[in-house]
């Protein structure tokens, strides 16, 4: 699913996020500026907005729902939560991604390896799209051979604008 940069994705409760929070309120009721300092980097370090924080310091009252918004334009690509969910810090929960520049990953015998060169121009069709073409750039390649295929990947990127190149497609 299409998402904006900013948008609410979801709302989350954290005893850490709240706990932080009353650290911040505390801090400003009691005038302590290296204690309020000490707790907007941890609410920061949690993921909390300047706009977040600005509500919190009119309000001074901590939210037990925190909202999360979308970091960046793009699309859902992931989605590893639902609701109740008891989420870990490290739990990936959603994953959105940035199709306006895609990668696209080219396999080159070995034996023409050397006619690759960072920076030369690239360009790709679709077999669900005849007679359409892309062009592109190559940006990386890959330090080693495929030990299996024998063949050396390189990586080029495409403007997609018009989001006709989707993820995990086949180009020629």
């Amino acid at each position: 699913e299409p998402v904006k940069k900013g948008q609410l994705l979801f709302r989350i409760y954290s005893p850490k996020i709240v706990n932080a929070q009353e650290e911040y309120v505390l801090a400003v009721n009691n005038n302590n500026f290296s204690l309020k300092i000490a707790a907007i980097k941890k609410l920061k370090s949690l993921g909390f907005s300047e706009k977040q924080l600005e509500v919190l310091k009119q309000n001074k009252k901590a939210q037990k729902l925190v909202d999360v918004y979308a970091k960046q334009d793009g699309i859902i690509s992931q989605l590893n939560i639902g609701e109740g969910m008891f989420v870990k810090p490290e739990n990936i929960l959603i994953v959105i991604e940035d199709l306006s520049r895609i990668w696209m990953i080219a396999e080159v015998y070995e034996r023409q390896s050397n006619w690759v060169k960072i920076g030369q121009k690239a360009q790709v069709t679709l077999p669900y799209l005849p007679g359409k073409s892309w062009q592109g750039q190559i940006n990386y390649i890959y330090p080693s051979l495929d030990p299996k295929s024998q063949t050396l990947r390189v990586r080029m990127v495409f403007e997609n604008q018009t989001g006709d190149l989707k993820l995990n497609m086949f180009g020629d």
